[in-house]
């Protein structure tokens, strides 16, 4: 597998963005012309499983895959499948004690407005 000659680009691509694995694929094949498509969606599920990206399922039956930053949650609109993020800092969450520390939070949160 060629994770090694991918994964910078790979990174690159999803920073900042909520992307599919076709849409990964079609921006590395820009600068990567001879990458195959399923070599493309081992190293992305690869990356996601050793915390590189974080996979966000359900999305119009597709994942989608972002570079791994800070906690934040997900907001995901079920009527246009648009994906917010919500930085965390600025959530308070009574029910975690006060000398407990979140080394990673993986919230999804699917809404709609009414």
């Amino acid at each position: 597998m060629k994770t090694h000659a991918y994964l910078t680009t790979i990174r690159d691509i999803c920073d900042g963005h909520h992307l599919t694995v076709d849409e990964i694929f079609a921006k590395l094949k820009k600068v990567h012309p001879k990458a195959g498509r399923s070599t493309v969606y081992r190293n992305v599920e690869e990356m996601s499983k050793i915390w590189v990206l974080t996979k966000i399922t359900w999305i119009q039956e597709k994942a989608l895959y972002e570079l791994t930053r800070d906690n934040h949650i997900h907001l995901i609109d079920t009527d246009t499948l648009e994906v917010k993020d919500l930085d965390i800092d600025n959530i308070n969450i009574p029910w975690i004690p006060y000398n407990f520390s979140v080394d990673y939070l993986n919230v999804d949160v699917y809404w709609k407005f009414i």
